[in-house]
């Protein structure tokens, strides 16, 4: 199954650094060449056109004076439409940035090289290396501000996967031998409580079936977490990945209602992981949808993405979402928000998708639901060669 070599990984970390020193480069050209706020906005209307690098000329009061076409494309707006338009307005919820931008613009105050998270309307969600400058005016005060951003969306993906399958292997190392040993010493409780319960006597049959019960649930949970640990090796095959959301959708909690659309293709992993990895999230949807009291919609959309090398499935329900605090935390071992979860069917589907070479991440939807975003290496055209 395809996996994140040390050589993708290396040339991942060297294509953020280039793409970092292209900025460099890029203001560096444009501070040599630039005068004032009008000299900026005549370099990236004409000069800064077919650069890599997005370029965005803000005036005093953030709106947006001139920008390239990799500007608009990294921000999905119309080039000509932005323009004296308020940042805000078009710019997607980016982590940092409103303060970043204060701090250039009221106080002159540069910002070199900065990671931020982005975060559009629709759930979609990103990366961008952002490069503040002030445009300095007679008075010193700023006039305004160059923005240089740049795309590290896939790079950033790469880094993350990276270190889920590091912190995976310290998990199956570590806790899987200690489970081993909690599952030997729940198997005596399990054998001593059964024959006290079976003993004729009543008043402590009672308390041996309780321990019976508890140990089994125990025992169960510990089964779970063994798997999740150390899971068999994958079985990779050629198969149409929207077979096994079908399947996956066939056996799903009467509570739900599921629909599949999009585009969808052919994966080259394991079948029975990635649909039981579905199952897990449509399991996850009923028992929300339960306690809830509501009926749930999910709906699950394919689309190829990352230049067509990898195929996204967004699985979306309509239910009351996950609190922004939780994303990342619902990938947890154990953590659960719910009064009976084990907190393991979201932490399986990482370790799925990591084995898988691809990865899963958490999101609110646009309609303020879960919305779950997996993404599968797409079958090459010689599975042998994978």
């Amino acid at each position: 199954t395809a996996t994140l070599e040390p050589d993708e990984l290396a040339g991942a970390f060297r294509a953020m650094v280039d793409r970092m020193r292209e900025q460099d480069r890029a203001l560096g050209t444009i501070e040599r060449g630039a005068g004032g706020l009008g000299d900026l906005v005549r370099f990236a209307s004409h000069a800064a056109r077919d650069m890599a690098t997005g370029v965005v000329v803000l005036d005093r009061r953030r709106r947006i004076a001139a920008l390239n076409g990799a500007a608009a494309t990294l921000l999905t707006i119309d080039l000509e439409a932005a323009r004296g338009r308020a940042i805000e307005a078009v710019l997607p919820s980016v982590a940092g940035l409103p303060r970043l931008l204060a701090a250039c613009l009221e106080h002159g105050r540069p910002a070199t090289r900065e990671v931020l998270r982005a975060r559009w309307p629709d759930g979609r969600e990103g990366h961008f290396g952002v490069t503040l400058s002030p445009c300095p005016g007679v008075d010193q005060r700023p006039t305004g501000a160059l923005m240089l951003m740049t795309d590290l969306t896939e790079i950033r993906e790469l880094q993350q996967q990276a270190q889920v399958r590091e912190n995976l292997a310290a998990v199956g190392e570590v806790s899987a031998g200690i489970a081993h040993e909690v599952r030997n010493a729940l198997g005596t409780i399990l054998a001593n409580a059964r024959l006290v319960e079976k003993r004729d006597d009543p008043l402590a049959a009672g308390p041996a079936r309780a321990i019976v019960r508890e140990v089994e649930e125990t025992a169960a949970v510990i089964e779970e977490f063994l798997t999740y640990a150390r899971p068999a090796p994958p079985k990779p095959e050629t198969f149409d990945l929207r077979v096994a959301l079908v399947r996956a959708a066939a056996t799903a909690p009467d509570e739900i209602d599921v629909e599949i659309e999009g585009e969808f293709g052919a994966v080259h992993a394991d079948a029975a992981l990635v649909t039981r990895a579905f199952d897990n999230l449509f399991r996850n949807a009923g028992d929300v949808a339960r306690e809830s009291g509501t009926r749930l919609s999910v709906t699950a959309r394919g689309r190829r993405v990352a230049d067509g090398r990898m195929l996204q499935v967004e699985i979306e329900d309509d239910g009351p979402g996950i609190p922004d605090d939780d994303l990342e935390r619902v990938f947890t071992p154990f953590y659960t928000s719910r009064s009976r979860g084990t907190g393991l069917g979201l932490a399986s589907v990482r370790r799925t998708l990591s084995d898988l070479g691809g990865a899963v991440e958490a999101a609110r939807g646009a309609a303020g639901g879960a919305l779950f975003r997996l993404r599968f290496p797409i079958a090459p055209a010689d599975p042998e060669r994978v």
